[in-house]
Protein backbone atom coordinates (compact mmCIF):
# COMPACT_ATOMS: atom_id res chain seq x y z
CA UNK A 1 0.00 0.00 0.00
CA UNK A 2 1.31 3.39 -1.11
CA UNK A 3 1.59 6.14 1.73
CA UNK A 4 2.44 9.29 -0.32
CA UNK A 5 1.81 12.03 1.66
CA UNK A 6 -0.15 14.89 -1.14
CA UNK A 7 0.11 18.83 -0.64
CA UNK A 8 -2.32 21.21 -0.99
CA UNK A 9 -0.79 22.77 -3.91
CA UNK A 10 -1.61 19.48 -6.08
CA UNK A 11 -5.34 19.72 -5.69
CA UNK A 12 -5.67 23.54 -6.99
CA UNK A 13 -7.95 23.91 -9.89
CA UNK A 14 -7.18 26.52 -12.45
CA UNK A 15 -9.83 28.79 -13.06
CA UNK A 16 -10.69 28.96 -17.15
CA UNK A 17 -12.09 31.93 -18.95
CA UNK A 18 -13.96 32.15 -21.80
CA UNK A 19 -13.22 35.39 -23.77
CA UNK A 20 -16.11 35.95 -26.78
CA UNK A 21 -14.66 38.32 -29.92
CA UNK A 22 -16.83 39.66 -32.29
CA UNK A 23 -14.37 39.36 -35.52
CA UNK A 24 -15.56 42.03 -38.26
CA UNK A 25 -17.01 40.15 -41.50
CA UNK A 26 -19.82 40.32 -43.72
CA UNK A 27 -23.22 41.46 -41.97
CA UNK A 28 -26.15 40.00 -42.62
CA UNK A 29 -29.73 41.18 -41.60
CA UNK A 30 -33.52 40.38 -42.32
CA UNK A 31 -36.35 42.59 -41.27
CA UNK A 32 -38.71 39.66 -41.79
CA UNK A 33 -38.92 37.14 -39.13
CA UNK A 34 -37.33 33.40 -39.97
CA UNK A 35 -40.83 31.89 -39.48
CA UNK A 36 -39.90 28.87 -41.55
CA UNK A 37 -37.27 26.15 -43.29
CA UNK A 38 -38.16 28.30 -46.34
CA UNK A 39 -37.00 31.73 -44.52
CA UNK A 40 -34.33 30.14 -42.97
CA UNK A 41 -32.93 28.68 -46.37
CA UNK A 42 -33.35 32.22 -47.73
CA UNK A 43 -31.63 33.68 -45.26
CA UNK A 44 -28.28 31.24 -44.95
CA UNK A 45 -28.48 29.93 -48.33
CA UNK A 46 -25.05 32.33 -49.33
CA UNK A 47 -23.42 31.79 -46.20
CA UNK A 48 -24.29 27.40 -46.75
CA UNK A 49 -23.76 26.96 -50.18
CA UNK A 50 -21.06 25.47 -51.86
CA UNK A 51 -19.66 23.99 -48.56
CA UNK A 52 -17.11 20.92 -49.32
CA UNK A 53 -17.89 19.09 -46.19
CA UNK A 54 -20.47 19.35 -43.33
CA UNK A 55 -21.47 22.53 -41.73
CA UNK A 56 -23.79 22.43 -38.62
CA UNK A 57 -25.14 25.92 -37.55
CA UNK A 58 -27.59 27.31 -35.29
CA UNK A 59 -29.06 30.32 -36.32
CA UNK A 60 -30.21 32.75 -33.02
CA UNK A 61 -33.53 34.28 -33.47
CA UNK A 62 -34.92 36.38 -30.68
CA UNK A 63 -38.69 36.54 -29.43
CA UNK A 64 -39.73 37.92 -32.54
CA UNK A 65 -37.95 35.58 -34.63
CA UNK A 66 -35.69 38.37 -36.01
CA UNK A 67 -31.86 36.74 -36.58
CA UNK A 68 -29.85 37.52 -33.87
CA UNK A 69 -26.65 36.26 -35.19
CA UNK A 70 -25.31 32.49 -36.86
CA UNK A 71 -22.72 29.97 -35.34
CA UNK A 72 -21.18 27.51 -36.20
CA UNK A 73 -20.94 24.82 -34.05
CA UNK A 74 -19.25 22.09 -35.93
CA UNK A 75 -17.39 21.49 -39.13
CA UNK A 76 -16.84 18.08 -40.37
CA UNK A 77 -15.83 15.68 -42.80
CA UNK A 78 -17.69 14.95 -46.27
CA UNK A 79 -20.70 12.84 -44.84
CA UNK A 80 -20.53 13.91 -41.19
CA UNK A 81 -20.28 16.01 -38.17
CA UNK A 82 -20.16 15.89 -34.41
CA UNK A 83 -22.07 18.69 -33.11
CA UNK A 84 -22.74 18.15 -29.29
CA UNK A 85 -26.17 19.08 -27.98
CA UNK A 86 -24.06 20.90 -25.62
CA UNK A 87 -22.63 23.32 -28.72
CA UNK A 88 -26.16 24.04 -29.94
CA UNK A 89 -27.50 25.34 -26.38
CA UNK A 90 -24.45 27.49 -25.50
CA UNK A 91 -25.23 29.35 -28.92
CA UNK A 92 -28.48 30.32 -28.18
CA UNK A 93 -27.61 31.24 -24.72
CA UNK A 94 -24.76 33.57 -25.70
CA UNK A 95 -26.08 35.07 -28.64
CA UNK A 96 -27.12 37.75 -26.02
CA UNK A 97 -31.04 38.22 -27.22
CA UNK A 98 -31.17 34.52 -28.32
CA UNK A 99 -34.97 33.15 -27.24
CA UNK A 100 -34.86 29.94 -30.16
CA UNK A 101 -33.00 28.64 -32.86
CA UNK A 102 -33.25 26.67 -36.12
CA UNK A 103 -30.16 24.29 -36.94
CA UNK A 104 -28.74 23.96 -40.23
CA UNK A 105 -26.82 21.97 -41.67
CA UNK A 106 -25.21 21.11 -44.67
CA UNK A 107 -25.00 17.62 -47.08
CA UNK A 108 -21.63 18.38 -49.38
CA UNK A 109 -23.12 15.34 -51.82
CA UNK A 110 -26.35 17.09 -52.54
CA UNK A 111 -29.03 14.93 -50.93
CA UNK A 112 -30.64 16.56 -47.75
CA UNK A 113 -31.98 13.53 -46.65
CA UNK A 114 -31.56 13.03 -43.19
CA UNK A 115 -29.57 10.19 -41.47
CA UNK A 116 -30.40 8.18 -37.87
CA UNK A 117 -27.77 10.08 -36.59
CA UNK A 118 -29.32 13.75 -37.96
CA UNK A 119 -32.98 12.43 -36.67
CA UNK A 120 -30.96 11.63 -32.86
CA UNK A 121 -29.18 14.77 -33.15
CA UNK A 122 -32.50 16.74 -33.61
CA UNK A 123 -33.93 14.56 -31.04
CA UNK A 124 -31.48 15.21 -28.15
CA UNK A 125 -31.38 19.18 -28.94
CA UNK A 126 -35.45 19.91 -28.74
CA UNK A 127 -35.48 17.73 -25.35
CA UNK A 128 -32.30 20.24 -24.08
CA UNK A 129 -34.64 23.67 -25.36
CA UNK A 130 -37.43 22.58 -23.64
CA UNK A 131 -35.73 21.90 -20.62
CA UNK A 132 -33.97 25.36 -20.93
CA UNK A 133 -36.71 26.91 -22.34
CA UNK A 134 -34.82 27.89 -25.95
CA UNK A 135 -37.02 25.72 -28.02
CA UNK A 136 -34.82 24.36 -31.21
CA UNK A 137 -37.84 25.20 -33.83
CA UNK A 138 -36.79 23.34 -36.74
CA UNK A 139 -33.52 21.31 -38.30
CA UNK A 140 -33.13 21.95 -41.53
CA UNK A 141 -30.37 19.79 -44.02
CA UNK A 142 -29.46 21.61 -47.09
CA UNK A 143 -27.67 20.02 -50.35
CA UNK A 144 -24.77 21.59 -50.93
CA UNK A 145 -24.49 20.88 -55.03
CA UNK A 146 -28.03 20.78 -55.62
CA UNK A 147 -30.06 23.38 -53.26
CA UNK A 148 -32.40 20.81 -52.20
CA UNK A 149 -33.48 21.29 -48.55
CA UNK A 150 -35.24 19.02 -46.40
CA UNK A 151 -37.30 20.36 -43.09
CA UNK A 152 -37.05 17.69 -40.31
CA UNK A 153 -40.01 19.98 -38.78
CA UNK A 154 -41.97 19.41 -41.43
CA UNK A 155 -40.92 15.73 -41.87
CA UNK A 156 -41.20 14.07 -38.42
CA UNK A 157 -43.17 16.68 -36.24
CA UNK A 158 -43.72 14.14 -33.54
CA UNK A 159 -39.86 15.28 -32.88
CA UNK A 160 -40.79 18.61 -32.28
CA UNK A 161 -44.46 18.26 -30.44
CA UNK A 162 -43.66 15.43 -27.85
CA UNK A 163 -44.22 16.69 -24.68
CA UNK A 164 -40.65 16.18 -22.35
CA UNK A 165 -41.61 13.69 -19.88
CA UNK A 166 -39.97 13.41 -16.65
CA UNK A 167 -37.70 10.07 -18.21
CA UNK A 168 -36.73 11.60 -20.74
CA UNK A 169 -34.83 14.08 -18.05
CA UNK A 170 -33.76 11.25 -15.99
CA UNK A 171 -32.55 8.74 -19.03
CA UNK A 172 -30.54 12.38 -19.79
CA UNK A 173 -28.89 13.27 -16.75
CA UNK A 174 -28.07 9.29 -16.69
CA UNK A 175 -26.14 9.03 -20.02
CA UNK A 176 -24.66 12.47 -18.57
CA UNK A 177 -22.98 11.02 -15.28
CA UNK A 178 -22.26 7.66 -16.65
CA UNK A 179 -20.15 10.29 -19.28
CA UNK A 180 -18.44 11.65 -16.81
CA UNK A 181 -17.29 8.42 -14.64
CA UNK A 182 -15.17 7.17 -17.54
Amino acid sequence: MNNQQYSINEYQLNQVEVRLKLSESRTYYSENPITDADSAVLFMSEILRDLDREWVCVLNLDTKLHPVNFNVVSVGDTDRAIAPVQNIMKSILLSGRGASGILLHTHPSGDPTPSAEDLNLTRKAVLAGKIMDLPILDHVILGSVTGRTFSIRSSFPELFDAPVEERDVVDMLKKKSRGRDR
